[in-house]
């Protein structure tokens, strides 16, 4: 079974066979969150990979009721983000809990690059798995088992590095659901 990513949900994704795919959801976006009540009424295997580093605090904020509703894009929200520590577009740990489906590891800090030498890459990447540890431990209670790069790295490396530490990497493996159905 093909298996697709999906970062910020749409209303018109529902149109598609999304039972058909594995569906993996990265960076743990509030609007995955709001459209929770429709993801959950796929029958499919679904993978929720968080990045540790952008979920705040807070009370659980509304959920999809009837009334569909447009949020920025994976991009627009990391910027803001990134150039603001703004993480209101990404869920907060009180809607982290409210997911049943399995929850895997995305990275803490969204790392952009490893870097360019082997050691560097190493060291960054055991860094923030072991602060992202740390996170889901003490915030979640779990150890995900599954894996997927925030960004693309060399997939033969980068199953190397983290099969020590995950029983399934995603590296290049996943198709965007905006590629699959050519929107």
């Amino acid at each position: 079974m093909k298996t697709l990513v999906i970062h910020e949900m749409r209303e018109e994704f529902f149109d598609y066979p999304l039972e058909n795919y594995i569906l993996t959801f990265d960076d743990a976006l509030y609007s995955q969150y709001y459209y929770l009540p429709l993801i959950n009424k796929i029958s499919t295997k679904k993978i929720f990979f968080v990045c540790v580093g952008l979920i705040g605090g807070g009370d659980r904020r509304d959920q999809f009721s009837g009334d569909h509703k447009l949020f920025p894009s994976c991009y627009d929200a990391m910027r803001k983000w990134r150039e603001s520590n703004n993480n209101y577009d990404y869920m907060n740990v009180e809607e982290l809990k409210c997911i049943e489906d399995e929850i895997g590891a995305h990275g803490y800090s969204h790392l952009n690059d490893y870097g360019t030498e082997l050691y560097t890459q190493v060291y960054n990447l055991q860094n923030d798995n072991q602060k992202m540890f740390e996170w889901f431990d003490k915030n979640l209670g779990i150890r995900p088992t599954k894996f997927a790069f925030p960004h693309y790295i060399e997939p033969k490396f980068g199953r190397l590095i983290q099969k020590r530490h995950f029983d399934e990497v995603f590296v290049d493996e996943r198709t965007t659901i905006e590629k699959e159905f050519d929107l």
